[in-house]
């Protein structure tokens, strides 16, 4: 009798309202306060900086217009040298100069300003990280297995680490001109069970800290598609890029970001951002190539 009731009784409660199991609530978004959003790198190697302004948009907004083809973007040293960034109609980013080598000085801090009427002027300071000599580098054909236990060949390397906290980006470029142009070059997938590297918004390069090993001699083991020890040393060039701390916090958050936005039980990722008065990313990198 009591089972009856309780059939009975559910019954009830869904003829009552056919919303009974669903609820809707809406939500209003807060408001939306435009601001200036910067995506600047530069390389010292390269004597390079690329430079995108945008405008930030509300995320019910149609059509947004986001791109700024007029702000003043100016890149500075702390010893007076500055340099204006024009803009270019050609992206993907819109405001881009080759600086005269030697510009980006290791160890010396620069400072980008960005200048938008309308807005508070936007900064961000980076300084130039220093080149860490590569000690040992030795290509291994018969690399292993992975994870997913499948073959690899792999990438043995060896440097000595400075004594104070460092972050780099390490990859291996296939030059399909063989001329050893790294400009020409294009990154494979690496891997690695080192527990230091890290996947970062840059899918085929890893990120690397040295949180276990400051300051010491330190081997690292990479993992690539199979590949001959004749066809590696014609058309591989390892890159190993010095980064700063800004850089490294970016490129892990947006990669999480990027691997959780369609999980809806994911929580949200904070992109990390170092841009004054908006939002975004300055970063300055320094680079160095080794044939095997």
């Amino acid at each position: 009798m009591k089972k009856i009731f309780v059939i009975l009784l559910v019954f009830v409660f869904m003829a009552c309202s056919e919303d009974f199991f669903s609820t809707t609530l809406e939500v209003d978004p807060p408001p939306h306060v435009d601001r200036v959003v910067v995506h600047a790198f530069a390389n010292a190697y390269h004597s390079y900086i690329k430079v995108n302004v945008t405008k930030s948009y509300a995320i019910d907004q149609d059509n947004p217009q986001y791109l700024i083809t007029d702000a003043e973007v100016v890149v500075s040293s702390n010893s007076g040298q500055s340099r204006v960034i024009p803009f270019s109609a050609f992206g993907p980013f819109y405001y881009t100069l080759d600086l005269e080598q030697g510009f980006f000085v290791p160890g010396e801090t620069y400072t980008l300003s960005v200048k938008v009427d309308g807005f508070d002027e936007v900064r961000s300071s980076q300084t130039v990280p220093e080149i860490v000599d590569v000690n040992a580098l030795e290509f291994i054909e018969d690399g292993g297995i992975n994870n997913e236990g499948e073959e690899r060949s792999g990438v043995d390397f060896e440097f000595l680490d400075p004594s104070q906290e460092n972050f780099y980006e390490v990859g291996v470029l296939i030059d399909p001109t063989l001329n050893g142009n790294p400009e020409h070059g294009y990154p494979t997938y690496l891997e690695s069970l080192d527990p230091n590297t890290h996947r970062g918004y840059t899918f085929e390069n890893l990120l690397v800290d040295d949180a276990s090993y400051n300051g010491e001699l330190k081997k690292i083991s990479l993992q690539i598609y199979p590949t001959s020890t004749s066809e590696a040393e014609s058309k591989f060039i390892f890159q190993w890029r010095s980064i700063t701390k800004d850089y490294y916090q970016y490129s892990r958050t947006l990669r999480r970001f990027e691997e959780s936005k369609d999980n809806p039980f994911a929580s949200p990722v904070q992109i990390y951002n170092n841009i004054e008065n908006g939002i975004g990313i300055f970063s300055i990198s320094n680079d160095s190539y080794l044939r095997f």
